[in-house]
């Protein structure tokens, strides 16, 4: 279990200053937040893991900060430098739409599924899902859901012989709130899409119910 006891800029200046003095470098002045004056010139730049490999990471652990911060490079990739979360949410939404996915009632808000706010229907997560399979990253975003019985947030479920192995998953889990949804493949050959979604207190109640499902599939 992961907490943070300082706010995210104290905690940023507390270790970027600890590592600091680890290189031997010294700091004329402390570390102060503010915006980056337009003449500015990079001294240092580190470049990320490709998209395809940091999904991995999000979807099969579901690290929600990742996923926010995939949101918030969504929207300086299509606007610009100076992404907030509202604006990339409008980014994200609009390349979906382009993509023939039906968002409507949709509302992505921090892009990690972690809020109060956000809303997604089943038949627009669904179409979503055939629109991935459709694509030429297919391959890609599926290796980054969980595998039914074997990794990530589904490694402790469905590991009956029938069933292990054949399901790619992600879960959505919030207080009164839980979502399963991704691709199951069936004994017959054929591949299908499951999105399942309960908003209740009782909503953990629902787990059995899901796993059942994912097995049924499996077996057709």
């Amino acid at each position: 279990m992961y907490r943070l006891t300082q706010s995210q800029p104290e905690f940023f200046r507390a270790v970027f200053k600890s590592l600091w003095k680890e290189l031997g470098g010294t700091l004329a002045r402390d570390v102060a937040s503010g915006t980056v004056a337009p003449n500015a010139s990079a001294i240092v730049w580190h470049d990320s893991r490709p998209l395809a490999e940091q999904i991995r990471t999000i979807n099969k652990q579901s690290n929600n900060l990742m996923a926010t911060l995939v949101l918030l490079a969504v929207g300086a990739e299509t606007n610009g430098k100076g992404a907030t979360v509202a604006t990339a949410e409008s980014a994200a939404t609009q390349i979906l739409i382009r993509q023939g996915v039906n968002t409507q009632g949709w509302r992505i808000d921090n892009g990690s599924g972690l809020s109060r706010d956000a809303r997604v229907t089943a038949e627009g997560l669904a179409s979503m899902l055939q629109v991935i399979w459709r694509s030429n990253y297919m391959p890609e975003f599926i290796s980054s859901l969980a595998i039914s019985g074997v990794d990530g947030t589904v490694r402790r479920r469905l590991r009956d012989d029938e069933v292990q192995g054949r399901a790619h998953l992600k879960t959505g889990t919030l207080r009164d709130a839980r979502a399963l949804s991704g691709y199951v493949l069936g004994a017959s050959g054929k591949r299908y899409i499951l999105v399942s979604m309960v908003n209740d207190s009782r909503s953990a109640a629902v787990r059995p119910f899901d796993d059942a499902v994912v097995k049924w599939l499996a077996t057709r």
